[in-house]
């Protein structure tokens, strides 16, 4: 309630209550004065109040206003600029910038990866590593341009150096994570062994991967992918777990666990580093289970159907997760 609103009203039960019991026949009288008072009065209150939110209302819908045209404007300097140029301007400005935040001697790995038109995708990816001897920063980004693409990397990198520096701050010895490899070297491209019995899902995911700079096998379980998941020790394994001829998933890897611990040079290359395994099936995570071994590193499990760019950012997840 306004001021004036409890002023008029205190007022009116006061002189009511004078008139009540001094001059109680006044006081039809003197509830008709007050009435003509107060109207004008609680009128002008009213009309002053509309036209002081009308007045607010319209500095918020202006102000509201410049900043969506601001953005559309913007937004429409992207959409005006070719990729190549936005590519051009990221690398001299904006990359340049987030760089010098990182520790110094490190390697930068960087690119952008267009979109695929030949499986209707027309996302950007952009993926950022650097590696120095006090840290590594990893991220992948995707967007409709280039831009977006390198905003969700910029975005996800300032929280990363972030962190690392309140790490620095309340720990002085801290350094960061060391790289297991020098400075220079680069790191390895990271294979994967793709286990699915729908041609069309298999090559979708296979060029996913291929995308984002790996290299790929693809097996239908029917030829021989035990030995693969065995022999060649890939770094992910992405597994159907139910496919055709009723093989499932769990029965591949029992036949890899069986090969493996028939020769002591796999045994000892597995239990240092197991490959990872990604499930992907219709059925929930609780009902698919790997047998327990030191080998197969149930990494994660992929709830199909997935569409097309949500695998692709699963994919890009994954190899964050591991530094790729």
């Amino acid at each position: 309630m306004k001021i004036y609103e409890k002023i008029l009203g205190i007022t009116f039960v006061l002189v009511s209550l004078f008139l009540g019991t001094s001059f109680g026949f006044l006081i039809p009288l003197a509830f008709i004065a007050m009435m003509l008072v107060a109207f004008p009065v609680l009128i002008y209150a009213l009309l002053f109040t509309r036209r002081k939110d009308h007045h607010t209302s319209q500095q918020t819908a202006k102000v509201l206003y410049l900043g969506t045209r601001f953005h559309q404007l913007h937004r429409s300097l992207d959409d005006f600029e070719s990729p190549e140029d936005q590519i051009a301007r990221i690398t001299v400005t904006e990359l340049n910038e987030i760089t010098d935040l990182m520790p110094a001697d490190g390697t930068l790995t960087q690119r952008f990866i267009p979109p695929d038109a030949s499986l209707h995708d027309d996302h950007w990816i952009y993926r950022y590593h650097y590696k120095s001897f006090a840290a590594e920063f990893s991220a992948v980004g995707t967007g409709a341009t280039p831009v977006e693409a390198f905003t969700v990397v910029k975005e996800n990198l300032h929280q990363q150096i972030h962190r690392w520096h309140a790490t620095r701050a309340s720990d002085s010895s801290f350094i960061g994570q060391p790289t297991l490899s020098g400075a220079t070297e680069k790191p390895h491209t990271p294979t994967v062994l793709i286990v699915e019995d729908d041609a069309d899902v298999a090559t979708a995911t296979a060029s996913i991967f291929n995308r984002l700079g790996c290299q790929t096998m693809i097996s239908d379980g029917l030829d021989g992918v035990s030995q693969k998941m065995s022999f060649q020790h890939v770094d992910f394994i992405v597994l159907d777990w139910m496919l055709a001829k009723n093989i499932h998933g769990d029965q591949l890897v029992k036949s890899s666990i069986e090969m493996i611990d028939g020769f002591n040079d796999l045994k000892s290359r597995f239990s240092r580093d197991p490959s990872k395994v990604i499930t992907y099936s219709t059925l929930d995570r609780s009902k698919v289970r790997l047998p327990e071994n030191q080998y197969f590193d149930h990494w994660d499990h992929w709830q199909k159907p997935l569409r097309y760019n949500d695998l692709s950012n699963k994919a890009s997840e994954l190899l964050v997760a591991n530094g790729f």
